[in-house]
C-alpha cells in the first residue's frame, strides 16, 4: 500500500526550520547536521516521501549544509537498510570511512549503507537535490555485499553500466512506490543486477552465487516465521510476498535444508509451545495452542503428539 508524507519547512519560522532540518536528517539518515552561520529564515526543507510495498523512495530539496555519520551514529543505526542515492544536482564532496574522497555530479549514483560512515558537504552555494531509495538488505542479495564492503561510495561514471543505471534509477524512483510487492520485487532484483556489475563486484561461480543466495532466503524466511508465529496467516505465500521472492524461490531454498516451508512453520510452532508448557504454568493448553498460531485444538494435539510423542498436558505434569 503506498503511504506518501511530507516534511516541510515552507510554514515554519526562526529556530523551527534549523530543528525540523536537524531532526529530518536524523530520522531518516541517521546523520548529523552542521548548519554553518546560516540565518533560520536561510535554512529549508522541502522532501517528499513514498513508502511503497517493499521500499521506500525520498525526493530531497534541502539547503546547504553539511552532513556526518560518525561510528557512534553508525552503531546506533535503525535498519539494516541500503540506500540508493540519484543525484539531482552535483558538486557536493564527500568522504568515507576509509578516507577516500569523491565529488558528485548531476546523475552521479551514490550507494550506502545506514551504518556507512561518511561525511558530506553541499556545492558552496548550492542545495542539496537527490532521490534516495530506501531498500531492505535481503532484496539487494548481488549488490549487497559489494556495497557493504565498499562502504559510502559513488558508482564510478566511467563503467559500461553507469549511464543505463541513472536511467533505471529516473524511472524507478517514479514508479516504485506505486508497484505492488510483486512488480517491486521484480523492479529491485533488476536494480540489483545493474548495482552488482556498476560496482564490478567480485564474480563467483553461477552454483556458488545461487547456493549463497538461497541460504541467504532461508535464513531471512526463518526470521520471518519465528516473528511471526502466532499468526495463523503465516503461510508460504506470505513469506514468499515479505522477501521479495516467488513461491518457487522460496521452496527451493527449504529443499536445500531437507524440509518444506509447512515443515519449518510446524516445527518451530510445535517448538514454542514446548517451551511455553514448560515455562509458562500459568497459560492454559489452549491458549498455549492459539499463541502458537494453530487454528484448531484439534492439530495443536495431533502435531505436538507427533512430533514429542507425549500430549502436551503430559509433559507438563
Amino acid at each position: 500500500m503506498l503511504t506518501v508524507s511530507c516534511v516541510s519547512t515552507h510554514d515554519l519560522h526562526g529556530e523551527r526550520r534549523v530543528a525540523l532540518v536537524r531532526d529530518t536528517a536524523a530520522h531518516y539518515f541517521n546523520l548529523d547536521v552542521n548548519l554553518g552561520d546560516a540565518v533560520p529564515a536561510a535554512v529549508s526543507a522541502d522532501i517528499h516521501i513514498a513508502r511503497g510495498a517493499l521500499a521506500g523512495v525520498m525526493e530531497v530539496n534541502t539547503s546547504w549544509s553539511m552532513v556526518e555519520r560518525n561510528r557512534a551514529r553508525a552503531r546506533a543505526a535503525p535498519s539494516n537498510n541500503l540506500l540508493v542515492y540519484l543525484i539531482k544536482q552535483g558538486g557536493s564532496g564527500f568522504e568515507n570511512a576509509k578516507g577516500e574522497q569523491f565529488v558528485t555530479a548531476p546523475g552521479s549514483v551514490v550507494v550506502g549503507s545506514q551504518d556507512a560512515v561518511y561525511k558530506g558537504v553541499a556545492a558552496p552555494g548550492q542545495d542539496w537535490r537527490f532521490h534516495a531509495l530506501s531498500i531492505p538488505e535481503h532484496l539487494l542479495a548481488f549488490s549487497a555485499p559489494a556495497i557493504q564492503h565498499g562502504g559510502f561510495q559513488q558508482v564510478r561514471p566511467d563503467t559500461p553500466l553507469s549511464g543505463l543505471l541513472t536511467s533505471y534509477l529516473t524511472g524507478l524512483s517514479q514508479e516504485l512506490p506505486r508497484m505492488d510487492a510483486p512488480a517491486a520485487a521484480a523492479a529491485l532484483r533488476a536494480l540489483d543486477q545493474l548495482l552488482a556489475g556498476a560496482l564490478a563486484c567480485a564474480p563467483r561461480a553461477p552454483e556458488e552465487l545461487a547456493r549463497v543466495v538461497e541460504q541467504e532466503r532461508l535464513a531471512l524466511a526463518l526470521k520471518y516465521i519465528d516473528s511471526h508465529l502466532e499468526s495463523p496467516m503465516l503461510t508460504p505465500t506470505a513469506i514468499a510476498l515479505n522477501l521479495g521472492v516467488s513461491l518457487r524461490q522460496l521452496h527451493r531454498a527449504f529443499e536445500g535444508a531437507g524440509h518444506s516451508v509447512a515443515d519449518a512453520i510446524r516445527q518451530r510452532r510445535i517448538e514454542r509451545a514446548r517451551v511455553l508448557v514448560l515455562t509458562r504454568p500459568e497459560l492454559s493448553i489452549t491458549e498455549i495452542a492459539l499463541c502458537c498460531g494453530f487454528d484448531s485444538l484439534a492439530t495443536f494435539y495431533r502435531q505436538f503428539k507427533a512430533r514429542l510423542g507425549v500430549t502436551a498436558s503430559e509433559l507438563r505434569h
